[in-house]
């Protein structure tokens, strides 16, 4: 049986081939292809329903911006990933002790009930500041889990020609994109809300 029959969504290498399980399909045809040789050929190199019914074609160049994309993905979700764990030890440490953000400061040395309250306030404000900090270092995990997950999809896509991966790879990165689209959004609206704002304080 052939790696068509065996796995009707990715193309042979070579009809008189098999191919070992589990081992990456490289060019299927020995040479790049465009869209239109693969027509020609017959054989898909991604197959599922399209759109307007008919069938996805990917060509090796496809593929290989595919897998460079899967692996510049990984490498940003990664360090983003250290950066917000590291972040959040970091306020996490502050808001157990924040005395340590005031020494050095004028609440340093300082004493009587005024300082002591004044102090307790001041403590209390970069607890809550640390707080909003925390909770927006793990909003942002989501995008970063999305973004590494879509990276394995897509690199297993490209080095399988699995159409499903490739589905699931990309509906992640949509996650990312629609996650930052939507920040985007808002950061625009207070933007314009504060232009608006002191607009019409100027004109008072």
């Amino acid at each position: 049986m052939d790696n068509y029959q065996n796995n009707p969504g990715v193309p042979p290498i070579n009809p008189d081939q098999t191919q070992t399980a589990g081992q990456p399909y490289g060019n299927p045809y020995g040479q790049q292809q465009s869209y239109q040789q693969y027509q020609q050929q017959g054989y898909p190199n991604f197959t599922g329903q399209g759109g307007a019914g008919g069938t996805l074609y990917v060509t090796d160049y496809a593929r290989q911006h595919l897998r460079s994309i899967a692996g510049w993905t990984k490498f940003l979700s990664i360090v983003m990933l250290i950066s917000i764990v590291l972040f959040i030890g970091l306020f996490l440490y502050f808001i157990i002790n924040p005395s340590d953000m005031l020494s050095g400061s004028s609440y340093s040395g300082g004493y009587g009930y005024g300082y002591e309250y004044s102090r307790s306030m001041t403590e209390t404000v970069l607890r809550a500041v640390f707080i909003f900090y925390v909770v927006v270092m793990a909003i942002f995990l989501l995008p970063t889990i999305w973004a590494l997950s879509s990276a394995a999809k897509m690199k297993k896509a490209a080095l399988y020609g699995d159409a499903q991966d490739l589905e699931d790879g990309l509906r992640k990165w949509k996650y990312v994109c629609v996650f930052f689209g939507v920040l985007t959004i808002i950061y625009l609206a207070f933007l314009a809300l504060a232009i608006i704002g002191a607009a019409f304080a100027g004109g008072m």
